[in-house]
């Protein structure tokens, strides 16, 4: 048996990366701990039985063998998802394998294969970002949100959909795009085209359908448009693509809607004076914290 673990390691080495044959050698490891492979003290011989023990041995050693591979290749499967994430007050962009951009806005992350395989691609989201989706109408292009999915062949789109809210938003530029979701709440579908905005509540299930916003996707310019939006929300904005923490100590002042626009490169003090032309709030900015009452 202890041969058997060492034409294993062995073979590990065959055409692999240095990066692949460490994971691989490391799950190996683990599968001979869990398994107890080769941490027994090998039976004193007893010339008796000593055929039937080499025997059994062989007899074990193919279907171990496979086992063991079939371990390491979910393993190194596994290796296979990558993560990347933008902090608040930040955005990023990465480029997947089949040549499609993600931008992150702050507090987004997206979890994607290295490669894609089989029919559909699938990436996992959160937070906000805009994708401009590699065409391939042989290959679908999923991003799953939690309680919701987009499906897209080539497309560029906005999606917001922070765990923390309450709703998902996408707001579609070009090409086609499928939004479905299913939750507790039951299922909610709709075909988008271009200009189309879809929010979907999560509290209620409900879905609706807009037309004509194009700005959604423009904080990847700096520009940041809110139309008619509770307080509360730009508040989550500006802490996302700031940094900064905002604390409305008026909880009545959390539903009031605005429309502002900062879009000529604007920053966080240009924010606070544009808000405190509001003479019903008390604006005050210390450092990284804004207090509005």
């Amino acid at each position: 048996m202890e041969e058997l673990n060492k034409i294993l390691w062995d073979a590990i080495d065959d055409g692999n990366t240095p990066a692949d044959k460490a994971r691989a050698r490391a799950a190996f490891a683990r599968f001979r701990r869990r398994t107890g492979l080769g941490s027994t003290p090998a039976p004193k011989p007893v010339h008796s039985i000593g055929g039937w023990i080499v025997r059994i041995a062989a007899c074990l050693a193919l279907p171990l063998a496979a086992l063991t591979v079939w371990l390491l290749s979910q393993t190194l499967h596994a290796e296979e998802w990558q993560e990347t994430s933008a902090q608040a007050g930040q955005a990023t962009e990465v480029v997947l394998a089949d040549g499609t951009h993600v931008f992150l806005s702050g507090g987004s992350t997206v979890v994607y294969p290295a490669h894609f395989r089989g029919h559909d691609r699938q990436v996992f989201f959160s937070g906000e970002g805009y994708f401009e989706v590699k065409a391939d109408a042989a290959h679908p292009f999923n991003v799953l949100t939690g309680d919701a999915r987009l499906t897209v062949l080539g497309t560029k789109f906005n999606v917001k959909a922070y765990t923390e809210d309450n709703s998902v938003s996408v707001t579609l530029d070009e090409g086609r795009l499928t939004f479905s979701s299913t939750s507790a709440k039951g299922t909610a579908a709709c075909d988008m085209v271009p200009g189309d905005k879809v929010t979907f509540n999560r509290a209620t299930g409900q879905l609706s359908k807009t037309y004509g916003d194009t700005d959604a996707g423009q904080w990847r310019n700096g520009m940041f448009y809110f139309k008619n939006e509770p307080l509360g929300e730009i508040a989550r904005s500006i802490e996302r693509h700031f940094g900064v923490r905002v604390f409305i100590e008026n909880e009545a002042l959390i539903s009031q809607r605005y429309h502002m626009a900062l879009v000529n490169g604007e920053t966080i003090d240009d924010f606070v004076r544009i808000l405190a032309l509001d003479t019903d709030l008390d604006v005050q900015r210390n450092g990284s914290i804004i207090t509005i009452r």
